[in-house]
């Protein structure tokens, strides 16, 4: 695995979503595809507006959004250089103070960014509140096209 934040962790929503794909269309699952890749790709935009600017621009310019080859109606959203963790959590203290407010499904590894030496840098959440925002209004989306 390459350096970088990455959530591969499936959610009860898209575990309801793949057990019933059998009763859907193909045209359904061509859709519901659509919208998780376009809910991805807006992730990944907000995402990018988030992040801390730098002098070379290469936090913003590794995240993206890449279709998980092992998993249908799958997309990771990634973050590929190697301290955006330490950047979206903090380290130290900063990062034991930032998983406070976080979901469980990130805390964990959030959390590894703790360390029993002084941290030196604050978080600066861009990935997870990218998440967070636009994760529901997904779901909603997707509940829309299967109602029709």
């Amino acid at each position: 695995m390459a350096d970088g934040i990455f959530f591969e962790k499936q959610n009860a929503v898209f575990d309801k979503l793949k057990k019933d794909l059998a009763k859907y269309s193909d045209d359904l699952v061509n859709q519901i595809d659509a919208e998780i890749f376009a809910s991805a790709e807006e992730m990944a935009t907000r995402a990018k507006q988030r992040a801390p600017a730098t002098p070379n621009g290469r936090l913003r310019a590794s995240i993206d959004v890449e279709p998980d080859q092992s998993a249908k109606l799958a997309y990771d959203l990634v973050a590929r250089v190697r301290y955006a963790a330490y950047v979206e959590f903090g380290t130290g203290p900063f990062a034991q103070e930032y998983t406070a407010g976080i979901d469980e499904e990130w805390k964990e590894y959030a959390l590894s960014f703790k360390t029993s030496k002084p941290g030196h840098t604050p978080a600066q959440p861009f990935f997870y509140p990218s998440v967070r925002e636009i994760f529901p209004q997904m779901v909603k989306r997707i509940e829309n096209i299967i109602k029709g």
